[in-house]
């Protein structure tokens, strides 16, 4: 009788320890999956601190923008963003249509803009990148100063309203050169087609302007003495470019 109990006794003994065992397991695997997924949670915040935060640089018109995408959290405490300019540019047209644009007023990007107004036509900018400038110098056609920038807005037709890129390059000349400026908005159409609508034009008026923020006036080089190209009027195109086919238009 005395050994029968010892047995159970045995019995449970070992049922006991294999318990605690199997205990003991579930433990340490509900250890390593904890820290796992704090491994996992460390990981995701390191990446949101890299995170890209959308920008609407300053901007005086008030349609909104064409992608404003931020991620709840990433962007919190990120360091404001630095506006300034290394350069500047006006262009002011109004002759049969109206092209204005003020890039980086007082040096600083907030506020940037360009709009279109023409027949059946209008192009309003929602965000302008940094411009970049640099100086030109050419015998033939004078030193000058020129500005590239770009960005995105709204394009408005008898069709609709569609969203829309634009390409902006002003050269400002010296030496009683005329200026120069190309204007290129990019938008899909209502029919589906990729249509460009290109506006170029050079001035003998103070129609373009750019300037070095660095430097005060502006970056212009020297003017050349001798006008050998100089241009006697004002001259303006304006082109549609639509599934490849290029029509001038007369405004």
């Amino acid at each position: 009788m005395g050994d029968m109990k010892g047995r159970d006794c045995s019995r449970k003994n070992r049922s006991f320890g294999t318990n605690q065992k199997k205990k003991d397991e579930t433990l340490r695997n509900l250890q390593i999956q904890v820290q796992k997924l704090t491994q996992t949670i460390s990981k995701m915040k390191s990446r949101s601190s890299t995170c890209s935060c959308s920008n609407t640089r300053g901007n005086t018109n008030t349609v909104s923008p064409v992608f404003n995408i931020n991620v709840t959290g990433c962007c919190d405490n990120q360091p404001p963003v630095d506006t300034t300019c290394t350069c500047s540019g006006l262009l002011n047209e109004d002759l049969g249509i109206t092209i204005t644009a003020d890039i980086c007023a007082d040096c600083n990007l907030e506020g940037s803009f360009l709009n279109i107004n023409a027949t059946d036509f209008t192009f309003q900018s929602t965000f302008v990148s940094p411009p970049l400038c640099g100086p030109v110098f050419s015998e033939e056609f004078g030193n000058g100063t020129s500005l590239n920038t770009g960005g995105t807005g709204s394009v408005t037709t008898p069709s609709g309203t569609f969203p829309a890129s634009f390409h902006l390059v002003l050269l400002e000349r010296t030496g009683g050169f005329p200026d120069d400026y190309k204007v290129i908005v990019s938008y899909v159409n209502e029919l589906g087609f990729i249509e460009d609508r290109v506006f170029t034009g050079l001035f003998l008026t103070d129609t373009v302007e750019v300037r070095d923020c660095s430097l005060s006036p502006s970056l212009t080089p020297e003017p050349v003495p001798v006008l050998k190209g100089a241009i006697a009027s004002s001259q303006r195109k304006v082109f549609k470019i639509v599934n490849g086919v290029i029509t001038d238009l007369d405004f």
